[in-house]
Order: C-alpha cells, then sequence, then structure tokens
C-alpha cells in the first residue's frame, strides 16, 4: 500500500498550482543538504534558494549560506544601504 497516493495519484494533487511554503517543503523533501555551501563556508545552517523558477524541477533549487542567498537576491545591497542611510542620521 505504501506510494499508493502520492503526487498525481493524491486527490489532493495541486501540480503547478501549488502554494510557496507547500512548493520548499515538496523540494527539502527530494533535494540532498549538502556538507557545506558551494562557496566552501561551512555553516550550520543552509537556505533553500530558487534559480528563478519556481517548479518542481529540482534542477532550479539549491542550498546556500545565508550570506551567499542574499548576495545572489540582491538583498545584501539593499542592507547595507539602508544601514548607510541610518548611519547618517544618527
Amino acid at each position: 500500500m505504501k506510494g499508493i497516493n502520492l503526487a498525481r495519484e493524491n486527490g489532493m494533487w495541486k501540480g503547478s498550482k501549488v502554494g510557496y511554503f507547500a512548493l520548499h517543503i515538496w523540494v527539502r523533501r527530494r533535494l540532498s543538504k549538502p556538507a557545506k555551501c558551494p562557496c566552501g563556508k561551512k555553516t550550520s545552517y543552509l537556505d533553500l534558494t530558487n534559480k528563478g523558477i519556481y517548479d518542481r524541477n529540482l534542477k532550479n533549487w539549491e542550498y546556500l549560506c545565508r550570506s551567499c542567498h542574499m548576495a545572489k537576491d540582491g538583498r545584501l545591497i539593499k542592507l547595507h544601504k539602508s544601514n548607510e542611510k541610518i548611519k547618517k542620521y544618527t
């Protein structure tokens, strides 16, 4: 009986209409987590990141350390800019 109600066979299957959190859970269960970030940093926590296309193709997903994830998304630059603005006003 194991596996009889998985994926498309399940009545609750949404396919490409899956939500953000459910998709992350689905990918996390299927994509193995490396021991360290591809940049070489060995951290205890790695973020599951997307390469631009939100789908069930595991080739579009990777694990990165937090700093690499923020740099890739452009959030690291925004963080530094906002910190500079705060320093000007203090």
